[in-house]
């Protein structure tokens, strides 16, 4: 992902954004790319108008929840309308929702966002690239919003920002889509995130595994998005450190569909047991990784378990397996930003049991999107994903303001008065300076283990300067 603020400064951007339609932008050669298949153009993402005009219901299909205004004043224009893009059936998915209109509910008990109210449609994806498609659509061409925050997985927010967010010109932030194949794809600088990429977890698994010395490692992953590049990642990195990368490195994936996932993971299993690694690293989801997890039990020496996987549930499995299990994934938030986050969250939703892994990003991500707003006001005309990307721009250097009510109508008056005026954005989930060459905001990895008690964290392993601190797992033995 690229800015466009260092190469064409605020007056380029200006022109550019009015009149210089396709921006071109630079791809790896693996980048999604080609538009022309695409379900919303620009163009016809806007409803139709007039007075004969039949205007699709904002509340329907996916999207059954507005909160932060009404639905009259949400078509009214006079509020600045947003959307979610999330698995509304599952805690994480509600969760993170959950955090998103606790920002609204913030900003809007502060005077809004520049005097106007600010709405969210909460739209399902039902976990499903069809169903990101589909409620990304209805945002897009029914609802008309600037911008999205979410999906929660990467292939799902790949899916609806490739097909139709990108074409339509809406921004997209994830809270939660770690993907490495995310940072160099086509984006016209359009998809942002808060979460860190898989890209620094796989370098913090590969320097444990260089600190532990590990000579054999064999890495078996989902065959998806975030399986495959997770994978990809890991095998750049350990040819760097392993004695005989050819000899030390086994790899293979498995499909996680009901007719494949039984015997791909048996194959795995049995080519490992052959293998005998001195490590076994799973990269996968709760369900289908848990599993491998327990059928791989005795055959490695040590288990090196991705994000996906961290779970209360793991402390269900033997104690014998969990002695050996180490996990790692982006740092849990923590500092004066996310205690304030989590005890308004907790206030608010008193039948909740707290804030879920990454709703302290998606909280993020709204108030990056409000703020966003201000920081390109002096732009001129409606609010457009472009404007936002660019005012994105504006927020990783400057004042300092912290996420949260308590500031934003004063902060947001100041980026919209002043087209000089800068900040650095500090967030529930911890700083988020965006890199000007990737628009993605670095952040440390920890490391966890499970006892008979559940989770336990052994902290930060590699911080955000590069920094590696091997973990002490001695109490990790139940």
């Amino acid at each position: 992902m690229r800015r466009w603020l260092e190469r064409l400064g605020a007056a380029g951007l200006a022109l550019c954004v009015f009149g210089c339609g396709e921006i071109v932008v630079e791809q790896s050669a693996d980048a999604v790319d080609d538009t022309a298949s695409a379900d919303v153009t620009a163009e016809d993402s806007k409803a139709e108008t007039g007075p004969d005009a039949v205007v699709a219901p904002l509340l329907d299909g996916p999207c059954q929840r507005l909160y932060g205004v009404e639905e009259a004043e949400a078509r009214g224009g006079e509020v600045h309308l947003f959307g979610t893009l999330l698995p509304l059936a599952t805690p994480n998915g509600q969760g993170r929702d959950r955090a998103v209109e606790l920002a609204v509910s913030e900003m809007n008990d502060n005077g809004g966002l520049l005097g106007k109210r600010v709405g969210v449609l909460a739209c399902d994806d039902g976990g499903t690239v069809e169903g990101a498609k589909a409620a990304a659509q209805h945002l897009v061409a029914v609802a008309e919003v600037p911008a999205i925050i979410g999906a929660a997985s990467s292939a799902n927010t790949i899916a609806a920002f490739t097909e139709v967010a990108r074409p339509a010109k809406v921004l997209m932030i994830s809270p939660s889509a770690t993907a490495a194949a995310m940072t160099h794809l086509a984006d016209d600088n359009l998809l942002w995130r808060t979460a860190t990429s898989d890209t620094t977890q796989s370098a913090a698994m590969v320097q444990y595994i260089a600190d532990q010395g590990f000579q054999r490692v064999y890495v078996a992953n989902r065959d998806d998005t975030y399986g495959n590049g997770f994978r990809d990642r890991l095998q750049e990195q350990l040819c760097d450190v392993l004695p005989d990368c050819a000899a030390g490195f086994e790899t293979q994936s498995y499909r996680v569909e009901a007719a494949h996932l039984e015997d791909d993971q048996a194959a795995i299993v049995a080519d490992v047991e052959a293998f005998q690694p001195d490590a076994l690293v799973i990269v996968g989801l709760h369900d289908d990784g848990k599993r491998l997890l327990e059928l791989a039990d005795g055959k490695a020496k040590r288990f090196l378990l991705s994000d996906g996987l961290k779970s209360d549930d793991l402390k269900a499995l033997p104690a014998t397996l969990l002695r050996v299990v180490v996990g790692f994934n982006a740092g849990s938030p923590g500092g004066a930003a996310y205690q304030g986050f989590k005890t308004r969250y907790e206030a608010k939703f008193k039948d909740d049991d707290g804030p879920v892994s990454y709703a302290a990003h998606a909280y993020d991500a709204m108030y990056l999107v409000g703020y966003a707003v201000a920081a390109s006001t002096h732009l001129g005309g409606p609010v457009t994903g472009e404007r936002l990307a660019y005012g994105l721009g504006r927020l990783s250097e400057g004042d300092p303001v912290k996420a949260g009510g308590s500031a934003f109508n004063e902060m947001t008056q100041k980026l919209s008065t002043n087209p000089d005026q800068t900040l650095d954005f500090e967030g529930a989930s911890g700083p988020l300076d965006f890199d000007p060459a990737t628009g993605e905001a670095p952040g440390p990895i920890e490391s966890w283990c499970v006892t008979s008690a559940g989770l336990l964290s052994l902290g930060v392993v590699l911080d955000t300067d590069g920094t590696f601190t091997a973990p002490d797992t001695s109490g990790c033995v139940n």
